[in-house]
Order: structure tokens, then sequence, then C-alpha cells
């Protein structure tokens, strides 16, 4: 029979006693500490609340975080780029948030502040949209992209995508 050699060094267990002095060091260290940093933590939390309720932003890429700025938000786009633009009423908008103008064209606008991709629907709204303002132009502002299904009806049917970030871009290049 083959002999089972012996391990040359043993794991030593801690005592009971030495989890509790530990404990009792960690819970003390924790005390001493906390009184000198919770005051820096709350003023760090009240200016940072002050600053993003002062700019109504979130706190990446500076949109606003809310649908109804997000569509107030892109009106003022549109008219950083020349165009006259109103944000419709919340209901029976017919699927566009924002109708802009400018010299004889007309934009309908749909505004998506998500945090996932847009599908279809809001391409079929704001295709809709087009026909019953009569507008030129139907675009959907979107913060996260788009669905690859949304692309492909969009093209189909003649609606332009447009991200966030380039949509003062894309009105100037209409605007004429």
């Amino acid at each position: 029979m083959a002999r089972r050699r012996r391990k040359l060094w043993r794991r030593r267990r801690a005592k009971p006693e030495e989890h509790l002095i530990a404990w009792i060091l960690t819970i003390a260290i924790f005390l001493l500490v906390i009184p000198f940093l919770l005051p820096i933590i709350v003023v760090w939390v009240v200016i940072a609340g002050v600053v993003k309720a002062c700019l109504g932003t979130s706190w990446g890429g500076g949109l606003p975080n809310t649908p109804a700025g997000f569509e107030e938000w892109c009106a003022a786009e549109l008219r950083a780029a020349g165009w006259r633009a109103d944000v419709t009423r919340q209901s029976g908008d017919q699927g566009v948030d924002v109708i802009a103008h400018s010299s004889g064209l007309t934009m309908a606008v749909q505004c998506k502040l998500y945090s996932k991709s847009v599908g279809n629907k809001a391409v079929q709204e704001v295709f809709t949209g087009q026909a019953f303002y009569g507008a030129d132009i139907a675009v959907v502002v979107a913060s996260a992209g788009f669905t690859p299904s949304a692309r492909d009806v969009a093209g189909r049917v003649g609606v332009h995508l447009v991200d966030a970030k380039k949509f003062r871009a894309f009105a100037q290049r209409y605007q004429r």
C-alpha cells in the first residue's frame, strides 16, 4: 500500500476570540472615520444636486433628463439652427413632438429620450404625423440609437433617424 504523505504545513485556524477582536477593531475604525467623512459626502451630494437642478441635465452628455425637457431641447436645437420651432401639446399630437418651419419647409420631429435603442413604433408615429401636419421632412431624434428594424423601416418610408448629439448639424443642413 502506498503511504499518504503528510502535509508539511497546516493552516492555523483562527480562534473565535480573534474574529471578535477583528470585528471590534473594524467597527471602531469605522466609527472614528465616519464623523470626518460624512460632512464631506453630504456637501458633495448637495452641491451636485444643485448643479444638476440648475442645469436640468443628466450627468452624462448634457441632455435633459425628462421627456418634456428633451422635446424643449430639440426645439431649442432647431431654433439655434435657424428654424421656427414649436413643441406640440402632449396629447393628440399624432406622433409629432416638435413642428419646425424654415423657408417653406416643414419638419415633423419625434423626440425619444430612451436608455435603449428606439424601435419601429417611433418611425411609424412620425410618418403618420408627417402626413397629418403636411410636413416635408420627418425625423426621429433619439438619445440612445435605433434598432436595425427601425433603420430598415425608416429607410423604406423616408424618415430620418438622427442621434441627439448630431441633431443641430442635421437641422442646419436642411435650413435654407
